[in-house]
C-alpha cells in the first residue's frame, strides 16, 4: 500500500468512529470514484473527460464506475412520514 492508500484509509477510519458509518472502515476510493465519477455524468461531463480524470479508458470507466440505477423511488419512499403510503 502506497502512503497515500494508507492515510486514505487511516482517514476512512477516523470518519467511521466519529461518524458512526462503520462502511467506511470497509470502503476505498472506489467508492468515491462511482459516486463523483455518476455525479458528473449528472452534470453533463462528457465521459471522455470523466476516463481521462480518474485515469481509466471509457469502456473501463463505464463499466465499473458509473452507475445508472435511478433510486428515486427509493428516496421518495424514505422521505415520506412514517406511516405514509
Amino acid at each position: 500500500m502506497n502512503n497515500a492508500e494508507h492515510a486514505i484509509k487511516k482517514l476512512y477510519c477516523e470518519l467511521a468512529d466519529a461518524l458512526d458509518i462503520p462502511l467506511l472502515n470497509k470502503v476505498s476510493t472506489h467508492v468515491w470514484r462511482a459516486t463523483l465519477n455518476t455525479e458528473w455524468l449528472n452534470k453533463g461531463v462528457p465521459e471522455i473527460q470523466r476516463a481521462a480524470y480518474f485515469g481509466h479508458s471509457p469502456e473501463v470507466n463505464r463499466s465499473y464506475y458509473t452507475d445508472l440505477t435511478d433510486i428515486s423511488p427509493l428516496v421518495e419512499m424514505l422521505r415520506r412520514p412514517e406511516g405514509a403510503k
